[in-house]
């Protein structure tokens, strides 16, 4: 069992504000979600965000999410 840990703002604008939850999850879900997360543009992202801000917040808490899964092994190439 993979356990990953995130760190997310609640106000973008004020870093000092953090929520943190775990995920639990088997490798093999952890590398489709390590995949995922190197594959999907920003094409993608805006299209599902209601404006480029959303988009903007969503990509750099996708960013979040592929470091913490490559600092638990996971970073496809």
């Amino acid at each position: 069992m993979i356990h990953i840990y995130f760190v997310i703002p609640i106000d973008y604008f004020v870093f000092f504000k953090m929520i943190t939850f775990t995920v639990e999850m088997n490798e093999v879900l952890a590398s489709a979600l390590a995949q995922f997360v190197k594959r999907v543009g920003f094409s993608e992202i805006r299209g599902n965000a209601v404006n480029d801000f959303e988009a903007y917040l969503i990509r750099d808490a996708l960013d979040r999410v592929r470091i913490e899964l490559a600092n638990a092994g996971f970073s496809p190439r």
